[in-house]
Protein backbone atom coordinates (compact mmCIF):
# COMPACT_ATOMS: atom_id res chain seq x y z
CA UNK A 1 0.00 0.00 0.00
CA UNK A 2 1.56 3.35 -0.97
CA UNK A 3 0.59 6.57 1.23
CA UNK A 4 0.62 9.76 -0.08
CA UNK A 5 3.45 12.60 0.91
CA UNK A 6 0.24 14.46 2.15
CA UNK A 7 -0.86 12.08 4.45
CA UNK A 8 2.21 11.07 6.02
CA UNK A 9 2.89 14.46 7.35
CA UNK A 10 -0.19 15.38 8.50
CA UNK A 11 -0.15 11.71 10.79
CA UNK A 12 3.49 12.62 11.73
CA UNK A 13 2.52 16.76 12.93
CA UNK A 14 -0.49 15.72 14.34
CA UNK A 15 -0.12 15.82 18.53
CA UNK A 16 -0.48 12.96 20.05
CA UNK A 17 -1.16 14.38 23.45
CA UNK A 18 -4.23 16.97 23.59
CA UNK A 19 -3.79 20.27 25.89
CA UNK A 20 -5.25 21.29 29.10
CA UNK A 21 -7.42 24.33 28.91
CA UNK A 22 -8.51 26.62 31.50
CA UNK A 23 -10.97 29.65 31.87
CA UNK A 24 -11.77 31.36 35.24
CA UNK A 25 -14.58 33.73 35.54
CA UNK A 26 -15.39 36.78 38.21
CA UNK A 27 -18.91 35.81 38.30
CA UNK A 28 -20.82 33.00 38.99
CA UNK A 29 -22.35 31.20 36.07
CA UNK A 30 -19.30 31.57 33.60
CA UNK A 31 -19.69 35.40 33.45
CA UNK A 32 -16.51 37.90 32.57
CA UNK A 33 -13.53 36.18 32.06
CA UNK A 34 -10.05 36.74 34.40
CA UNK A 35 -8.38 33.94 32.56
CA UNK A 36 -8.25 31.98 29.95
CA UNK A 37 -5.36 29.84 29.73
CA UNK A 38 -4.08 26.90 27.28
CA UNK A 39 -1.29 24.60 27.61
CA UNK A 40 0.17 21.01 27.28
CA UNK A 41 2.56 21.24 29.77
CA UNK A 42 2.41 22.16 33.42
CA UNK A 43 1.78 26.04 34.50
CA UNK A 44 4.13 27.16 37.61
CA UNK A 45 2.29 29.01 39.93
CA UNK A 46 0.40 31.97 38.08
CA UNK A 47 -1.21 34.99 40.68
CA UNK A 48 -4.93 36.35 39.66
CA UNK A 49 -5.01 40.21 39.30
CA UNK A 50 -5.48 41.57 42.10
CA UNK A 51 -9.42 42.19 42.53
CA UNK A 52 -9.97 39.48 40.28
CA UNK A 53 -11.71 37.00 42.40
CA UNK A 54 -12.52 33.54 41.12
CA UNK A 55 -16.51 32.53 41.29
CA UNK A 56 -16.46 30.28 38.63
CA UNK A 57 -14.63 27.86 36.08
CA UNK A 58 -14.05 25.72 33.09
CA UNK A 59 -11.44 23.03 33.36
CA UNK A 60 -10.31 20.30 30.67
CA UNK A 61 -7.16 18.59 31.58
CA UNK A 62 -4.82 17.33 28.84
CA UNK A 63 -4.88 13.33 28.23
CA UNK A 64 -1.82 13.32 30.05
CA UNK A 65 -3.83 13.73 33.36
CA UNK A 66 -2.93 17.33 33.97
CA UNK A 67 -4.02 18.31 37.57
CA UNK A 68 -5.82 22.20 38.33
CA UNK A 69 -4.89 23.48 42.08
CA UNK A 70 -6.23 26.76 43.44
CA UNK A 71 -5.22 28.63 46.28
CA UNK A 72 -6.70 31.03 48.82
CA UNK A 73 -2.85 33.03 49.06
CA UNK A 74 -1.17 34.51 46.20
CA UNK A 75 2.13 32.59 44.84
CA UNK A 76 0.40 29.42 45.68
CA UNK A 77 1.06 29.32 49.31
CA UNK A 78 -1.83 28.63 51.77
CA UNK A 79 -4.64 26.11 51.61
CA UNK A 80 -5.19 24.45 48.80
CA UNK A 81 -9.42 25.40 47.66
CA UNK A 82 -9.80 23.16 44.92
CA UNK A 83 -7.13 20.19 43.33
CA UNK A 84 -9.18 18.47 40.46
CA UNK A 85 -7.76 16.51 37.72
CA UNK A 86 -11.19 15.42 35.22
CA UNK A 87 -12.64 18.12 33.50
CA UNK A 88 -14.90 20.32 35.66
CA UNK A 89 -17.45 23.01 35.13
CA UNK A 90 -18.15 24.89 38.22
CA UNK A 91 -21.04 27.18 37.73
CA UNK A 92 -20.92 29.02 41.12
CA UNK A 93 -17.87 28.59 44.12
CA UNK A 94 -20.32 29.51 46.59
CA UNK A 95 -21.54 26.04 46.49
CA UNK A 96 -17.91 24.60 47.53
CA UNK A 97 -17.56 27.38 50.08
CA UNK A 98 -14.94 28.80 48.28
CA UNK A 99 -16.51 31.86 46.47
CA UNK A 100 -14.02 34.82 45.93
CA UNK A 101 -11.57 33.48 47.97
CA UNK A 102 -9.14 31.72 45.11
CA UNK A 103 -5.93 33.90 44.77
CA UNK A 104 -3.85 31.82 42.57
CA UNK A 105 -3.59 28.19 40.85
CA UNK A 106 -0.72 25.78 39.41
CA UNK A 107 -1.48 23.48 36.98
CA UNK A 108 1.14 20.17 37.67
CA UNK A 109 1.43 16.80 36.06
Amino acid sequence: MKFSTPFLAGIFTTPLVSGWHLQIYRDSGYQSVIEDRRGTLTQPCKNLSPGNAASSLHWYPSTIGNELVLFDARDCLGNVLLDVNTETHMYNFGYQGIDDQAESYAIVL
